[in-house]
């Protein structure tokens, strides 16, 4: 999704806020370094003139947030709390001692303050942008369910080598629950899904995957009776129980894959994830048709009771070939297999050709 107007203004306030803070922020960690060095000597000139320079420009930053406060309310309370730590890191500058020359003096305790309230603004601003720039970067160009590696790329392309795998990793669980970007987060991989921020398009994401197996809820009881051998009677009411016991396995497997690892499962979450693994989760909701016929087929049930009466052991037996139906197809394909060796070599044949 391209950044909205609203996103670009503040993009465009945001950006050079985090450069002249982030150089303040090293300069200071520098003349802290040095103060060290010198044995608590005054700061240079050199040195005041760079950190003067960019303390001064801060005001202006001040100045140009106050209207865009106003006009975007979605902002307005990360906007409120960046200008009051821009004037917070304006303080320590400001009172810094001087000498009887009215020089500065490397004063450890004012250096320490300025550097703690300029990482702690970088962190509120980049609370901020890295979603923007999440979203315009990257998510914006891959496919639903393809995944941006956050942990790697937040050392290079967002430029924080210096907070540490920890600091990230925490900024990452905050963009989970704040929710502002286009993708669902997997916090214990470091990466980001992409996803739509469309509500229309992940309930389409929900039908498709539950929608093609609950059809066969319809379709079997209606069909399957007309090809019963002779003399055996198929009840359509046996298929429709069966069956449906067949799809309750198949949604609960969805969900146990689903919840796998969340430390706090909700339902947000589960619907996102629907929609993020689409398509795997199609393709095993297809395989529910090849599983109910399979059973049968290949006399998983005897005298294919499957489909003629409705029993616990059958339905029990169901709901698990449901929440195992990955296991269960591959066994269903591999009976296929066996029952027909040369439509096999037929297809090896023409896949070797």
């Amino acid at each position: 999704m391209r950044m909205t107007g609203t996103d670009e203004q503040v993009e465009g306030v945001l950006g050079p806020i985090d450069e002249d803070v982030d150089l303040i922020r090293s300069l200071v960690a520098a003349i802290e370094t040095g103060y060290k060095d010198r044995k608590g000597q005054k700061i240079t000139k050199e040195e005041l003139e760079q950190i003067d320079r960019h303390v001064v420009q801060l005001q202006s930053h001040h100045d140009a947030l106050i209207p865009l406060q106003s006009s975007h309310g979605v902002y307005a309370k990360d906007l409120e709390g960046i200008k009051n730590l821009l004037m917070d890191l304006q303080k320590p500058f400001l009172a810094w001692p001087v000498d009887s020359a009215k020089e500065r003096v490397a004063d450890p305790e004012h250096l320490g303050k300025m550097r703690q309230t300029a990482q702690a603004l970088l962190r509120r601003v980049r609370l901020v942008r890295i979603p923007l720039i999440i979203n315009e970067r990257h998510l914006r160009h891959l496919r639903t369910g393809r995944s941006f590696d956050f942990l790697k790329e937040y050392e290079t392309d967002l430029g924080l080598e210096e907070v540490g795998t920890d600091m990230r990793k925490e900024m990452l669980g905050i963009l989970k629950k704040r929710g502002d970007i286009d993708g669902w987060v997997d916090e214990d991989a470091g990466v980001i899904y992409k996803a739509s921020p469309r509500w229309r398009r992940r309930l389409l994401s929900f039908a498709l995957v539950f929608g093609f197996p609950l059809l066969g809820l319809v379709v079997f009881p209606l069909i399957l009776p007309s090809f019963a051998p002779s003399g055996v009677s198929w009840s359509p009411r046996a298929i429709a129980v069966n069956y449906m016991f067949l799809f309750a396995g198949f949604v609960t497997h969805v969900i146990k894959k689903a919840l796998e690892g969340q430390k706090t499962p909700l339902l947000d979450d589960l619907l996102v994830w629907i929609h993020v693994k689409e398509w795997p989760l199609i393709g095993v909701g297809a395989s529910v048709w090849m599983v109910f016929l399979g059973l049968g087929a290949f006399n998983f049930f005897p005298d294919l009771s499957l489909y003629k009466e409705v029993d616990t052991t059958s339905a029990l037996s169901v709901f698990t070939s449901g929440v195992a139906i990955d296991s269960i197809a591959a066994g269903v394909l591999k009976q296929y297999q066996g029952a027909n060796p040369a439509g096999t070599t037929r297809k090896q044949s023409a896949v070797a050709t």
